[in-house]
């Protein structure tokens, strides 16, 4: 029994190519215009991207731009271009301007890297299996008698304990429990998780295009030793610059345990009047934590320190540090409705000195709908002349129809202020949304937001007053994305898009996961803006909205669009022209109904395509799809059989072909060919009950 995540079976990734273009446009004060874009452009695991800014000024400038190629069977992605680079605990983050290639674990969602639980056993009957994490059940299964294996259990991040309970076909019942400590720090054994960037740091992003410095290089790479133990390195540098180090995560059945040692050297540079001096720093650094999280208790620690003069590509040697830090935390469940939580913290700097902070943190549920959440804490530093006192409580509601409601009230010192909030988020599809807020104390606030949203883009119109000036700001966004062929207008895409096909067919919604999105557009096609690349996104249509003459097969897919780039899902639908009618058999001069028999009829040139249907209790047919014409028809049934030429009417979707007599035999003879004769009173043909028409047909 394999508990993780499965890939289903059936995922669409058909990317053979798309694009997009968003837009960001703001005006504020009905003065000051800006626009922000971006742009890419996917075709198979290739990505094309770029951002281009316009300021209220005028002046345009370019923001990130890469091209990227994704390896999905290594889960790895190399990146030409600006990518933001990091090293992790005691290392730098910056923007590269250069190649970066990482692991991504993005790209396969399915993917199980962290280590997992497993429990087995053994039955000797036929057998029902239970697992429980928690006390709660993830999975109940029938067994056959003989051994049994349970395999990637999925945990909560903490301590917690897996259940399994066996249950015979005698009643007996047996379990088997273990404790775990389930981490996100821990990585499987034999996984890897690297990155490495060479190039140019960019500086001033946003403000410039091309503001890079001369050449950087940063690595990191950790990897799964065991199920309890994951070590690292790290280095990055530049033309005198060098940091390093080590670290490891060990998870224990107590908490996770995290400490790292780092070194770094470089140049330092003085001027005089008279020469300049060049010399050589080094510097070290520190870190230790602890964390323990479980559903009743939680709490941790962290140690850290910092040398005068270590130094990374994100902190240089003139920037403030912590010679030394400690922050502890504490938590703990009061019952079902309150949750305690006690933190505190102290630290040493270099140049700013001394400061601390103790804080005690409360939630309580007073109601199924209503939280409130209180924090009281302490503040001193070198800097300040005496401790700071500060208490916040706020109460928030949660109402139909997507609004919440809060109220909060901030004592600092000697100030308080109060205040209020009423919003309305907006949903997937087409829909609105507001926020209001009010603000007493020594100033007063007033803010209110309208948003709204069609299939075609995002809109928003704020004003707010505060310290007797007045803003407003009116913004609209949206997208160009061309994909299938076509070129569609739509809200901002994010990650991933998708393109819903019902040919032909306007006004059927569909659906992302279940929500309403939107309705197709005249040529039946829906752009959906809003998916998880890589991921089984469940793309659907509701085919209530399709006109009776149309029948479906599919109403929905899984669709994994690649990063930024789209995939298309096409339900194919066919619309229908149903012919209804009935016959009957003349055998021997007496009319007999031929009930309960078969229907074949020769559709086509030559009479290759054929169409059937069983006949009703009075001979009644149903076939769908059979142009206006005469075609050769063959009746068999119990009564007898007979071979005769159907007349089909002209006519849109429903025809009703009446009532036909051929001259049939009984079937113990072999039946010549008939004739055809309309019955002098033929009555119209009735629709045949739902089990004469093949399943799965629309009527």
């Amino acid at each position: 029994m394999d508990l993780g995540p499965q890939r289903p079976a059936e995922i669409l990734s058909n990317d053979t190519g798309s694009g997009f273009f968003n837009y960001a446009l703001r005006l504020e004060d009905f003065r000051h215009a800006s626009a922000l874009t971006e742009a890419g452009a996917a075709y198979k695991n290739g990505l094309a991207y770029t951002q281009v800014n316009v300021g209220s000024d005028g002046r345009v400038v370019r923001g990130l731009s890469n091209l990227s190629y994704a390896l999905p069977e290594r889960m790895e992605r190399l990146v030409l271009g600006d990518a933001f680079a990091s090293t992790g605990t005691l290392g730098g983050g910056v923007l590269v301007g250069g190649a970066s290639y990482f692991r991504d674990f993005n790209l396969d969602p399915y993917f199980l890297r962290y280590p997992s639980s497993g429990l087995s056993g053994a039955v000797a009957t036929a057998s029902t299996v239970e697992v429980y994490v928690n006390g709660v059940l993830v999975r109940r299964q029938d067994v056959a008698p003989g051994t049994f294996d349970v395999s990637n259990i999925p945990l909560m991040v903490g301590a917690g304990t897996t259940r399994v309970v066996v249950r015979d076909a005698y009643g007996r019942e047996q379990v088997v429990a273990a404790p775990f400590y389930f981490s996100e720090g821990i990585l499987k054994p034999g996984v890897s998780d690297f990155a490495f960037s060479a190039g140019f740091q960019r500086n001033n992003l946003g403000l410039r295009s091309w503001d890079y410095d001369p050449a950087v290089f940063l690595g990191r790479y950790r990897i799964g030793l065991t199920g309890f133990l994951t070590p690292g390195a790290r280095i990055e540098g530049k033309n005198g610059l060098l940091s390093g180090g080590g670290d490891a995560t060990v998870r224990t059945l107590f908490g996770d345990a995290e400490a790292a040692v780092a070194g770094s050297f470089h140049q330092y540079t003085t001027e005089t009047d008279t020469e300049t001096t060049r010399s050589t720093w080094g510097g070290a650094a520190g870190w230790l934590s602890f964390t323990h999280l479980e559903r009743a208790f939680t709490a941790g620690a962290l140690l850290r320190a910092y040398s005068d003069h270590y130094v990374t590509l994100a902190m240089s040697d003139a920037q403030d540090r912590a010679r030394g830090q400690a922050d502890l935390f504490a938590g703990a469940a009061m019952g079902p409705r309150l949750s305690l939580t006690l933190r505190g913290g102290l630290a040493r700097y270099r140049d700013a000195g001394d400061a601390s902070q103790v804080g005690l943190l409360a939630n309580v549920k007073a109601h199924q709908l209503a939280n409130v959440f209180v924090t009281a804490t302490r503040t001193t530093a070198a800097t300040m002349s005496r401790a700071s006192y500060e208490v916040y409580a706020v109460v928030s509601v949660v109402l139909p129809d997507r609004m919440t409601a809060a109220a909060y009230y901030d004592q600092k010192d000697s100030q308080g202020a109060a205040g209020a909030d009423l919003q309305r988020s907006m949903g997937l599809g087409p829909d609105y949304g507001y926020r209001v807020h009010a603000g007493f104390g020594a100033t007063t606030d007033l803010l209110a937001i309208g948003q709204a949203q069609s299939a075609y883009g995002r809109y928003e119109a704020s004003v707010e007053r505060s310290g007797g000036q007045t803003r407003s700001v009116l913004s609209a966004s949206g997208a160009l994305v061309t994909l299938g062929g076509g070129l569609f207008a739509t809200r901002p895409v994010q990650q991933g898009y998708g393109l819903i096909q019902v040919p032909g067919v306007e006004g059927v919604r569909g659906r992302l996961n279940n929500q309403d999105i939107g309705r197709t557009n005249s040529d039946g096609n829906l752009l959906v803006p809003q998916m998880i690349p890589y991921y089984a996104n469940r793309l659907s249509i509701a085919d209530e909205d399709l006109p009776m003459d149309y029948k479906i097969g599919r109403t929905e897919y899984l669709v994994a669009p690649p990063l930024q780039g789209g995939s298309i899902a096409r339900f194919e639908v066919e619309k229908l022209r149903v012919v209804t009618g009935s016959v009957v058999m003349n055998v021997g001069g007496t009319d007999v109904d031929p009930s309960f028999g078969q229907l074949l009829v020769h559709v086509g040139q030559g009479g290759n395509g054929e169409r059937s249907s069983p006949l009703g209790k009075h001979g009644e047919f149903y076939l769908e799809n059979v142009p206006a014409g005469r075609y050769p028809a063959e009746l068999d049934s119990s009564v007898g059989s007979c071979r005769f030429e159907l007349n089909v009417p002209g006519g849109d979707a429903f025809i009703d072909a009446g009532r036909t007599k051929c001259l049939g035999r009984v079937p113990a003879g072999m039946a010549p060919p008939g004739t055809v004769e309309p019955l002098p009173s033929a009555s119209p043909a009735t629709t045949p009950p739902p089990a004469a028409a093949p399943e799965g047909k629309k009527r």
